[in-house]
């Protein structure tokens, strides 16, 4: 179920109306493909929700996080998520 979920949230951030495919040139002259912002939300929280979801520690003989440490987990986003972040249209 998880998959077929994953499957459609990749499938809906692909079809986001308005998401230009602009590609952007690196240092090293290389074609990068423009990410959009609902894009990039869309990959957090499904690395977000990969990584800490509750699973059964047969050590501890108990529900803990993913990650290791007990529920509730409150791990941080370590990655700016805020539309505040992002460049404005000026920039592009």
């Amino acid at each position: 179920m998880r998959r077929a979920v994953r499957i459609r949230l990749v499938a809906a951030s692909l079809s986001i109306p308005g998401a230009d495919q602009h590609a952007l040139v690196n240092d090293e002259g290389d074609s990068v493909p423009r990410v959009s912002y609902e894009e990039y939300l869309v990959a957090v929280a499904l690395t977000f929700a990969r990584r800490h979801q509750p699973v059964w520690s047969w050590r501890k003989w108990r529900r803990i996080c993913r990650c290791g440490a007990d529920l509730p987990c409150h791990a941080r986003h370590r990655i700016p998520i805020n539309r505040g972040h992002w460049p404005g249209e000026e920039a592009q």
